[in-house]
Parts: C-alpha cells; sequence; structure tokens
C-alpha cells in the first residue's frame, strides 16, 4: 500500500529534522521540508503531498496562515497547523483556513498519528462526497422528468434543463426566488390558482401531489397541463433540508383519453334506467356523463347543462376540499374502490346528503377517468345530524363549562365530570368516576349535605352553598356549589356545578387587611391628618395631630378649621380652600394655634374628597410641623456665606451651572482658562470655552448637552474633557458635575474642573509602555517555547545514538552544553536596553569559556578569540550559539587526538554590514578526506550543517593545518 506524503513546514530545522525521522518511523513518507511560506507552496506544486504540517510562525514575509490559505484554494491539500503559540487571536485567524487540526509543541506523537490519520480520512470522504454530487448533478441533468429543489423556506436551488425548458426559466435567473414565481399552477377546468405542494411537504413532512387537472402556466403564458410530486430532502440524521419536486408534461395523454371517453360514452348510455345517479369523469375530473337520476337528484334538466364542468362545481359539496379528496385517490390511481357520504347545500338552503360509490375507469390497462353512482340520504341522516348536533353542543357545554361540573346518581356516586372538576379535585376525570361525593365534600351540617346532594324536585336549582373541597394532598379549596336533579341515559341523576371561590375569598381578606393598614398609617403617620365637611367643619383628626396639638378630639370635632389658624393667616388659607375647587391644593404654610396658646409653622397639603359621581363632599387637610426646618434653614444660611468664602478662595476651578449656562465662577476658573476677568465666563456655554470637537470626534456643543442630562438624572457625573485658552492652547481636565436642587425645586448644577494635562502625559507614558511589554512578553513566551521545543527535538535526536553507558554520559554533557548555549541568549537578552537584541561577544566568550572549563582537553589548549560588538535578535543568536557549541565540543573530542596541547580560534565579524562572518580554527591533525559534511551521519556535524540551513548561510571547510570552519550569512534574520 502507498505510504502517505507529508511535507514538514518548519523554520527550526532541528524540530523539523526530529519531525521527519519520527513520521518515518511511523510509516509516513516525508520527501521535502520547507522553511517558508513561499517555499512550502513551490514544493507543495512539485510534489502534489497528501498532507501538510504547517508551523503558524515562520521566517519571511509570508505567514505559516496566509500559506495555508493559499495551499487550500489553489491544491484543495489538507493542512495540519504544529505550534508553540496558541493564544486566541491566533487560533481565531487559522481556523479561517479551515485547517484539519492543531497540534501543539511539544508535540506527543501518538496524539500527531491521530490527528493525521482523522485529516486524511476526512479529506478523503470530502473527495467522495465532491465525486458523488458530481454523479447526482449529471443524473438530474439528464432526467427525462423536470426536477426543481428548494430549500426549506421554498426558495429555487437547482433546475434541471427538462425544468427550464417547461418553465422557461433558466437555473440563474429562478435561483434564490421563491418557487410560486417560477412555477404558476392552475386549475385546468375553472383555471382557479393553485398552491404548490412545496409549503405543504415543508409542514407535514411527507410526499405531496397535485390534482390531476393541474396545469402549469410558463413564463410567456403557455399552458401545460402536469402530474406531479415534491418530497421532502432530508440529511442523514433525518432532518429536513429542502423540498424536491418532479413533474411531467402530460398534453399527449390527455388527448388520448378525450378519444377513449368519447368511446366510453355509448357504453353509459345503458345506464340511463339504473335506479341510482350514474356518473362518468375524466382524469381532469370534468362530467362526460350523467343518466336521468343523476340530473333529477342534482336539480337539472338536461346532460348538455352540466357536461364538460368540473364535478365541484355541479355536485356542490358542503366541504369542497373534502369532496376534492375523495376523488383525487381514484384518478391517482391509488384505489380500485371508494365509498362515502358528503353533504351539499341545495339553492333554496336545504343540506342534503348523498352517499357515493366510484371506480376507475380503464383502457388497455391505462386510467382514463372515474365513474360512479349516487345515492340521495337527505331524509335518513337530517334527523340523525340534528340529534348529534343537539348532543355534541351539549357536551361542549359540559366540556368547556368555566366551572367544575359532574353528574352522581342517587347514591352520591359521579357518573361523569369534566376537565375543570378533575382538577379543582386534583385527579383526573378517569380517577374521578366512580368515587363518592360525600368523601369529596365537606359541608357545615348534614342537612346542607342532604338537600344539595339529594335535590327533591327535578324544575330547579338547590343552592348555591358555601362548602370545601378536599383535595387527595389534603388541600381545602372553598366552593360556591350549585345542584339540581335530572334524568340522563334514562337513569336519575344530580348534576352539580361547582365554582372556585379562593379568589373572592383573598380579596375580601386583602380588602379587610387594607382596611387594617390604612388605619394603622394613619395612626402611626408624623403628620397631622384633619377631614373636614364642605364647609370646613372638622370631622376627624389623626392622633399624631391630637398630640402635637395638645387637644382632645372633643376639643376639635364639629368646630371650624379656621378658628385654630393665628388670625394673621385666616385670610390666606381661606382664599386658597377656595382654589382647592379649581385643583389641588399645596404645599402652603401657616401657623396654627396650639391649646396651650402658642403658634407652631406647618405645612400643609390639602385636597376634595368626592363621591362615586365626582361630587365633592368633605375635604382631607395633611400638616406637617416645620418649625425644625425653619431653624434648620437659618443654619443653612449661615453656612452658606462659608461655603461661599470656599467658592471663591479654592485653588480649585468652581462654577455654577444653570440652563446650560455659567452663572458663577471663581478666580481659579478664570486662571485655568487664561482670561482677565469673570465676565468672560458668566453666561458662557460650556462649548463656548472649548474646541468645536473632543479628542473622541464628538461636538463639544452636543456632547456637554448629554453629560449636563446624565448628572440632572443621576446627580452626579465624573468625565474628561478638552477646553481652549484664546491662545488656542487645549488642554484636558476632570470634570465632576453636581446636581443641586433649590428651594423652588429647579436645579443647578455644581461643576469642578481639575487640570489632568500632566496626569494624561503620565498614563499615555504608562500605556505605551504597557502595550509594548505585552508584545514583548508575547514575543519572549513563543521563542522560550519554541527553544524549549528545539530542546526536545535535540533530546530525540541525540537518545538515538546511544549504544552503551559511556554515550548516555557522552551525550548527558553535550545536552548540558547545548542547553547552556541557549539558556545564556536569554540571560543577555535580559540585561539588554531595548530586551530584543544582544550583543554577540559576550555572548560567544561566555560560551567558549563554559565549554573549555567542562571538557578535559579545555585546560591544555590555548583558546583565543577575535569577535567584534555586532547585535544579533534571539532568532539568529540561538542558531549561532548551537553551532559554535559543536564546533568547539568536536574539536575538543577530535581535533587533538594523540596531544596533550594545541591552539583553537574563534572570530566573528561583519562584512559589509550585512554578512557576519563565523570562523572556528583550530592546529589539530585535521579533518579526515573521508568525511563528506553534506553525507556525514555524526550529530554534532549534522546539527551545524541543518542550523546554517536555518541561517540561509554558507558552510566551507579548509582542511589545512588543522580544520578552519568558515560561517558566512546575513544578519538580522526574522
Amino acid at each position: 500500500m502507498k505510504k502517505p506524503r507529508l511535507i514538514i513546514v518548519e523554520d527550526e530545522l532541528i524540530i523539523a529534522h526530529e519531525i521527519q525521522m519520527s513520521l518515518t518511523r511511523l510509516g509516513y513518507e516525508v520527501p521535502s521540508i520547507a522553511m517558508s511560506g513561499e517555499e512550502a507552496l513551490e514544493q507543495v506544486r512539485e510534489i502534489e503531498p497528501d498532507l501538510v504540517l504547517m508551523d503558524i510562525k515562520l521566517k519571511g514575509s509570508m505567514s505559516g496562515i496566509e500559506a495555508a490559505a493559499l495551499i487550500h484554494e489553489r491544491h484543495h491539500i489538507p493542512v495540519i497547523y504544529v505550534t508553540a503559540n496558541a493564544d486566541e487571536a491566533t487560533v481565531s485567524r487559522a481556523r479561517t483556513t479551515e485547517p484539519y487540526g492543531f497540534i501543539y509543541k511539544p508535540i506527543q506523537y501518538d496524539v500527531l498519528r491521530a490527528v493525521i490519520e482523522t485529516a486524511l480520512y476526512k479529506h478523503k470522504m470530502e473527495l467522495t462526497l465532491i465525486e458523488r454530487e458530481a454523479w447526482l448533478n449529471a443524473a438530474l441533468t439528464s432526467i427525462g422528468d423536470a426536477v426543481i429543489a428548494t430549500n426549506t423556506a421554498g426558495s429555487v436551488t437547482f433546475m434541471n434543463p427538462v425544468a427550464e425548458r417547461i418553465t422557461e426559466w433558466t437555473l440563474k435567473e429562478a435561483e434564490g426566488r421563491p418557487l410560486e414565481e417560477i412555477v404558476t399552477l392552475i386549475s385546468g377546468t375553472g383555471g382557479k390558482p393553485l398552491a404548490g405542494p412545496v409549503a405543504a411537504v415543508i409542514r407535514d413532512g411527507v410526499n405531496r401531489g397535485m390534482s390531476p387537472d393541474t396545469v402549469l402556466v410558463s413564463r410567456s403564458g403557455r399552458r401545460i397541463p402536469i402530474a406531479d410530486s415534491a418530497a421532502p430532502i432530508r440529511d442523514a440524521l433525518g432532518r429536513m433540508i429542502g423540498v424536491i419536486v418532479v413533474f411531467r408534461d402530460i398534453s399527449e395523454h390527455r388527448e388520448s383519453e378525450v378519444e377513449l371517453l368519447e368511446g366510453s360514452e355509448r357504453l353509459a348510455s345503458l345506464l340511463d334506467a339504473a335506479p341510482a345517479g350514474y356518473f362518468l369523469l375524466d382524469m381532469e375530473g370534468r362530467i362526460k356523463r350523467v343518466n336521468r337520476v343523476w340530473l333529477d337528484m342534482f336539480d337539472h334538466s338536461r346532460e348538455e347543462d352540466v357536461r364538460g364542468k368540473h364535478f365541484l362545481e355541479v355536485m356542490q359539496f358542503e366541504d369542497t376540499e373534502e369532496g376534492e379528496t375523495f376523488f383525487r385517490e381514484i384518478l391517482a390511481g391509488r384505489e380500485e374502490r371508494r365509498t362515502g357520504e358528503f353533504s351539499r347545500r341545495y339553492a333554496d338552503g336545504r343540506e342534503g346528503f348523498h352517499s357515493l360509490s366510484i371506480s376507475p375507469v380503464r383502457h388497455q390497462g391505462e386510467l382514463i377517468g372515474v365513474e360512479g353512482f349516487a345515492a340521495d340520504d337527505t331524509d335518513r341522516r337530517s334527523a340523525g345530524q340534528a340529534l348529534a348536533r343537539c348532543e355534541k353542543q351539549l357536551t361542549r357545554l359540559f366540556d368547556h363549562a368555566p366551572d367544575a361540573c359532574w353528574f352522581h346518581d342517587r347514591s352520591g356516586t359521579v357518573i361523569d365530570a369534566n376537565s375543570r372538576a378533575a382538577a379543582l379535585f386534583g385527579c383526573t376525570v378517569k380517577d374521578l368516576s366512580g368515587k363518592a361525593v360525600t368523601g369529596l365534600l365537606r359541608f357545615s351540617g348534614p342537612d346542607t349535605a342532604d338537600a344539595c346532594l339529594h335535590p327533591a324536585e327535578a324544575d330547579g336549582i338547590t343552592g348555591p352553598v358555601e362548602t370545601v373541597v378536599i383535595r387527595p394532598d389534603g388541600e381545602e379549596i372553598p366552593v360556591e356549589l350549585s345542584t339540581c336533579a335530572v334524568v340522563r341515559d334514562g337513569t336519575e341523576a344530580v348534576y352539580c356545578i361547582a365554582r372556585d371561590i379562593r379568589r373572592r375569598k383573598k380579596s375580601e381578606e386583602a380588602l379587610i387587611e387594607a382596611q387594617e393598614l390604612f388605619s394603622r398609617l394613619i395612626a402611626t403617620v408624623p403628620d397631622m391628618i384633619i377631614r373636614t365637611t364642605i364647609e370646613g367643619e372638622i370631622e376627624f383628626v389623626s392622633e399624631y395631630g391630637l398630640d402635637i396639638s395638645g387637644y382632645s378630639a372633643r376639643d376639635l370635632v364639629g368646630k371650624n378649621m379656621f378658628t385654630f389658624i393665628v388670625p394673621e393667616d385666616r385670610e390666606r388659607a381661606r382664599d386658597t380652600t377656595v382654589r382647592m375647587f379649581e385643583g389641588r391644593l399645596g404645599p402652603r404654610e401657616y401657623r396654627l394655634i396650639l391649646k396651650n396658646g402658642a403658634s407652631l409653622p406647618f405645612e400643609v397639603n390639602g385636597d376634595l374628597l368626592r363621591d362615586e359621581e365626582g361630587r365633592p363632599f368633605g375635604m382631607v387637610y395633611i400638616c406637617r410641623d416645620v418649625s425644625e426646618r425653619k431653624q434648620s434653614l437659618a443654619a443653612l444660611q449661615a453656612s452658606e456665606k462659608k461655603y461661599r468664602d470656599l467658592f471663591e478662595n479654592s485653588q480649585e476651578a468652581f462654577l455654577i451651572l444653570e440652563d446650560g449656562r455659567f452663572t458663577d465662577c471663581n478666580q481659579a476658573t478664570v486662571d485655568m482658562l487664561g482670561l482677565s476677568s469673570k465676565d468672560q465666563v458668566i453666561n458662557a456655554r460650556p462649548s463656548d470655552l472649548s474646541p468645536v470637537k473632543q479628542s473622541d470626534g464628538r461636538k463639544s456643543k452636543e456632547k456637554a448637552i448629554e453629560m449636563i442630562q446624565i448628572a440632572l438624572e443621576k446627580g452626579s457625573h465624573r468625565f474628561e474633557w478638552d477646553h481652549q485658552r484664546p491662545n488656542g492652547d487645549i488642554f484636558p481636565v476632570e470634570v465632576l458635575l453636581t446636581r443641586i436642587t433649590k428651594e423652588d425645586g429647579s436645579k443647578i448644577i455644581h461643576t469642578a474642573w481639575r487640570d489632568i494635562t500632566e496626569q494624561k502625559k503620565v498614563k499615555q507614558l504608562i500605556e505605551r509602555e504597557l502595550q509594548e511589554k505585552k508584545v514583548l512578553l508575547r514575543e519572549i513566551h513563543h521563542r522560550v517555547k519554541n527553544n524549549l521545543n528545539v530542546i526536545i527535538s535535540l533530546l530525540g535526536l541525540q537518545s538515538r545514538r546511544i549504544t552503551s553507558r559511556e554515550d548516555a554520559v557522552d551525550a548527558f554533557q553535550e545536552s548540558c552544553d547545548r542547553i547552556f548555549s541557549m539558556a545564556l541568549v536569554h540571560e543577555y537578552l535580559y540585561k539588554s536596553e531595548n530586551f530584543s537584541q544582544i550583543d554577540i561577544k559576550p555572548y560567544i566568550e561566555s560560551i567558549s569559556e563554559q565549554l573549555s572549563r567542562t571538557h578535559p582537553m579545555g585546560r591544555n589548549i590555548r583558546f583565543t578569540s577575535r569577535i567584534d560588538n555586532i547585535y544579533l535578535n534571539v532568532t539568529t543568536a540561538v542558531p549561532c550559539g548551537l553551532i559554535l557549541n559543536e564546533l568547539i565540543t568536536n574539536a575538543y573530542k577530535y581535533a587533538f587526538e594523540g596531544r596533550v596541547q594545541g591552539a583553537l580560534d574563534v572570530s566573528f565579524s561583519r562584512d559589509r554590514d550585512t554578512v557576519c562572518v563565523l570562523t572556528v580554527r583550530d592546529d589539530g591533525v585535521g579533518l579526515p578526506e573521508s568525511i563528506d559534511i553534506d553525507s556525514v551521519q555524526t550529530l554534532g556535524l549534522r546539527l551545524v550543517k541543518i542550523l546554517t540551513g536555518q541561517l540561509s548561510g554558507d558552510l566551507t571547510i579548509s582542511r589545512k593545518e588543522g580544520t578552519t570552519f568558515t560561517i558566512r550569512f546575513k544578519a538580522d534574520q526574522e
């Protein structure tokens, strides 16, 4: 079996090679590795793999997401993302390319294999589905019948060529339009419009056909008789996703019908003497032949009067749809014989009943019409229908009565009950039947129970009386019960009606509670409440009023209210009371005389008392002691002066805003705006002291109105605002608007400004630095995860070469050196000022020193270095460090074999400002000629080759006077 071919797109070549080896062991073929999006597109075009493993973040101008989108668009090859960066924004962007899966680093290869196999299977199924759709489209296109498909909204989604020819609409023109607009159906006899079958299929979910006389009107107006059917389209779960309509042109079939029916007329003439009414219909339901009995039955004198007319028009069924359905089954050829009874309405208003028996007429096995017999059943049915209607009405009245109703026999056993009774007694109608009424109800006494449950007379109603229903759960429900004696099915019985009066009982209890609550409210309210007649004679005074005035009820009731008002206020009080007849009084302030002779100021509200017809019959006054408020007002006036001093002398800008204009301000406001006097602020609007637009782009005038309205509604509002000085300088302030209500009820706004120019500068600086840190943190997170994956890949590559304990010890030390070189990058990155680049000189010196210290030969080898101060980003520095680690380690292990001393030189410089040159030179035994760097199997030199390719660099080796490795690459690679 052919192995699936995969392409790996990964700019970390160590990780890519480790993945390649693992996939090869898992049974896949990995013919290529790409380091960039552009390279991946070229390899996909040449190799045509079965699947692509794509890293999201790649070097170069094209990201992995962009490359995957182009692969999906051009080649339709499945892509699986392999990434260490799984933030929500990146994943959301990646989903738009329709990937077949995500694998997060470090890679778990059992998971990777499962995702790959799932993706390959899913892709295979998609290709199979596309192929099947092509086959289905070809079949529908070549079929001889017209086929139209719609969605569940009834809009056209497909038409085959036959449907386009018959309807004279093309698929391009019809797609998305309602089917009724494309396919117009009418009755072949009366020409009446017919409803299409799609709506019925969508509603009922079953196949539907049209009447046999259906005619389609084409786009040009051509009328074509058709036979059609509609069926639901369902998905794999059985859910309806659309409707398919199939129809065919039956014009030639109809012409042959006419010829055959004319021949059958000669045979039908023999039936004229039959005792029943005979009729013959064609396939469209038109009358072709009737006998004399049929004409008399349906009030016609001549056969010519009905011939050619539709049977529904002549037979005058009471239910036209029922009559049409009765004949449709025969006309459709689905039944051989049908019988039924139908009602009709005569011209004089009488209702008639007919029994019908019909069967199909065939010629040479082909259905050409329907024949049948009709009999008049009017007399027999009239009496039965009248009785049935009466019983039906009584049953409906009983079942749908708003009260609980039941019948019980003379022994008190329930015979029948409606649903209301079952709900009242807390059971079903079935459970209620057969139960004893005495166990369901509780009466006040035995006499009352006997009179209600066993009434003596059948011509009157006993009750209503109140009783209690006892439910199975013990709940007791008060009801009002009425009964009467009746005869039911020839047996003496009792008819009972029980009305649930819980709501009425609750209303009565609520009324009593409301009256008690009102009395308690009057007794506890801290105001004097007085009720008088129209003339002012006192009728009632609340207890609080008696306590505060010192009077008793006897002292006040019957006296005129105005005698208790100080003389100076009486005339004003009388005038105000007279005006009460024009509207509600209040509030007004008067002084009332106490029993001890002193007077107190009261705030008085008054209103008229009116009867049900709206005529005044008295007055009510609510009087509130305002003596303490008067004292508070004096204290307020004293504090107001203090506030004014604070307002004027404050270093903060304070203003008073009234009706949208500033009515006052302090000197700090004038100084903040750079003005010369308060007059330049008074009567100005907020927008007059501001630029035309605020920093958010809104017009100052409109925004000021909105901010003021919010403060008026909420009480206070804090926000930022831009003001402008006469010299054009715009500066930000923090504004606090506070609503203040004056004594007359009008509202003003106290305004405070605080210049936040310096605060905004600091905030912007902090936000900019915070954003930079977020970007940096995200980048460092990605780098760390990527480096950890490189470490895992290095360990994986190293582990495959261990065959002994000594190999394991050496591998452990080499892995430590490699990890040290990678970790050292982050240490110097942390020490760097810009967190994005490191100085390569101390970095290389630290790696060299570490290797000299840890390797046994390091003490005996003279080490020299010539390293320029060159700054590289992390993406470039890490591969450089790993290359240097491998070359120095190899030199210590192999270059000085059989010697105790030697020299090792490392240089790093920049050539022409763009190309970096890394050189590692030793004076050892030299690299054997048998070692080819392109096919070397040792891990160290293989890593050097891989990492040089990752840097897009060139590697040259000189074997003269030892070994010299020279690597040239462009700096600052991303």
